[in-house]
């Protein structure tokens, strides 16, 4: 080996080391929170989202496919939709639950009558008496949009973040299912499965259990992605809806980004005058910008 060759080889050493120590210090070693940790700083955290997005409006662009071999249809359907809205997000303290009502305003490149400044008339003119009706009464009516046979209006962006509150948690058994990174956010996947009667959600008065995953930052609690499954064996119903969330500089939480859904339905049914199987398979995802606080002097009271 001549001298030169000597003399390098030490100095590319030491800039290997320097590049590994540097590597090492962005990203220092922590210990493993457990569950308990994760999930109390998420109840912390799932308070701090109730205030902050307590009474939100936001805009929705809203794509749906429906596909699969229909008994409505009575043919293989390959059908396609898309809807704009602005879509209302209210905490309802009394219920602790989440209400999102939809006032649609375009169906397929057609406007929606008299759906301009619809939702300030209806908050506007709303008693504080009533106001959480006439909301509801808005999102009953506008899933008739929706495309498919399958009745929903529990597509709530922000439906599973209620899970993670202190009265909700021991309803559920927690999993831990590992790491990722979303949005250059080190967070810990939890796994959850519902285990208490009657369930979250129902279907027609019966039980739907609910399993799922929400992605929890470890620092501050910050639930950042949640998914959840749903199936109704009596209907043959089954659902997913995965909901990512991104930062919002104007608020201290992070807000509803893309929703995801499927929705899958089989079975057989008598069609003209045969007992046939179908099956229905229903795709949509969801965006969402310009979150903003909506005004009202009217107290949001239950049913």
């Amino acid at each position: 080996m001549s001298l030169q060759r000597q003399l390098r080889a030490p100095l590319q050493t030491t800039l290997v080391l320097t590049g590994i120590l540097a590597a090492v210090n962005a990203f220092p070693q922590t210990p493993e929170p457990s569950i308990s940790v994760l999930l109390a700083r998420a109840a912390t955290y799932e308070q701090q989202f109730e205030r902050e997005f307590s009474t939100m409006v936001g805009q929705e662009h809203y794509e749906q496919r429906w596909g699969g071999f229909s008994r409505e249809l009575d043919t293989s359907s390959d059908r396609e939709r898309v809807i704009e809205s602005e879509v209302l997000v209210v905490w309802l303290p009394e219920e602790e639950s989440w209400l999102t009502a939809r006032n649609v305003r375009i169906v397929d490149d057609s406007p929606v009558r008299d759906s301009e400044s619809r939702l300030e008339r209806l908050l506007a003119a709303a008693s504080p008496e009533d106001l959480v009706a006439r909301v509801r009464r808005l999102r009953d009516e506008s899933a008739r949009f929706n495309l498919g046979p399958v009745e929903r209006n529990f597509n709530d962006p922000t439906m599973v973040l209620q899970f993670l509150s202190a009265k909700i948690q021991p309803r559920l058994r927690f999993e831990k299912r590992g790491r990722d990174t979303i949005d250059g956010k080190l967070v810990w996947r939890l796994a959850f499965t519902e285990h208490v009667r009657p369930t979250l959600i129902r279907s027609n008065g019966k039980d739907v259990r609910s399993t799922g995953e929400v992605w929890i930052d470890a620092t501050d609690g910050a639930i950042v992605r949640t998914r959840v499954n749903l199936g109704d064996p009596r209907s043959g119903l089954k659902a997913l809806i995965d909901v990512t969330y991104r930062r919002d500089p104007r608020f201290a939480v992070w807000v509803p980004s893309r929703m995801q859904e499927r929705y899958e339905r089989s079975g057989r049914a008598y069609y003209l005058g045969e007992n046939r199987p179908f099956t229905d398979r229903i795709d949509c995802v969801a965006t969402y910008t310009d979150f903003r606080r909506f005004e009202t002097t009217a107290r949001l009271v239950p049913r």
